[in-house]
């Protein structure tokens, strides 16, 4: 086992980015050979004094950048490969699309930003205020702004009726719990989100997916499936949709 311990000091974020980056430059420098194998997790933790967790997540997260593969029952070896805090103006790297969010900050100056405007954050005569419950439903503000999105689709929503959730899988746990029963069908999409899967699977509901194209859902599919009847709901991604992307444009 190649006796390895990252050098973490004066390095900015989370503990896991900072033994990613020395692992990375480990690798460019030669110090870690191709081939080798990395110290177990709890040792590594035990030398650093971090958890195990976080030695975990940043073999994770080494491994998604090509640096390190981890084999069940050997350990985790060196790799090599390409390393995008190392060059984060490359973009020939490997893209997760498991989620659409945008990716964590790739380098240090990215690093700095955030970390500038959460510090930010403390100086707000207002700061405590993030600290408290929101009001259930949400806040007012949120409600106004809320609403003003909305509208921008053309769909008039007043503030009062607007209802801010924490997060979509929140959103539609609430909405199908509100309006299904356990074992009522809700159609879909043939390829559709898999959190959607996993609210249906906690609610008992039924999935039935129909038809796509590069559009998105088939309308002659739809009409057959309420043709056919026994169907409580739909559920769509009409743009942007998860996960092919696809959109559906329509005109008025």
């Amino acid at each position: 086992m190649t006796i390895w311990e990252p050098r973490l000091e004066g390095r900015n974020g989370p503990r896991y980015r900072a033994i990613v980056e020395a692992l990375a430059e480990g690798v460019a420098a030669g110090e870690l050979r191709v081939g080798g194998r990395l110290p177990t997790h709890r040792d590594l933790a035990d030398r650093l004094g971090v958890t195990v967790g976080t030695v975990s997540r940043a073999y994770s997260e080494a491994a998604r950048r090509g640096l390190v593969s981890g084999e069940v029952g050997r350990g985790t070896f060196v790799r090599g490969g390409h390393d995008p805090v190392a060059d984060p103006d490359d973009d020939d790297g490997p893209v997760d699309l498991g989620q659409n969010h945008p990716p964590d900050p790739p380098g240090r100056p990215q690093q700095a930003a955030l970390l500038e405007a959460l510090a930010g954050l403390t100086t707000r005569a207002d700061a405590g205020r993030l600290l408290d419950y929101p009001a259930a439903g949400g806040n007012a503000a949120d409600r106004e702004a809320g609403a003003a999105w909305i509208g921008r689709s053309g769909v008039e929503a007043a503030p009062e009726h607007v209802l801010v959730c924490t997060g979509s899988q929140h959103g539609l746990t609430v909405v199908l719990a509100t309006q299904m029963e356990p074992g009522d069908l809700l159609l879909t999409e043939s390829l559709t989100y898999a959190g959607l899967k996993s609210v249906a699977g906690l609610l008992h509901l039924r999935l039935k997916g129909l038809p796509m194209d590069a559009q998105g859902l088939r309308p002659e599919a739809l009409e057959d499936a309420c043709r056919d009847g026994g169907a409580k709901a739909l559920y769509l991604i009409p743009t942007f949709h998860n996960p092919t992307t696809a959109s559906t444009w329509c005109s008025r």
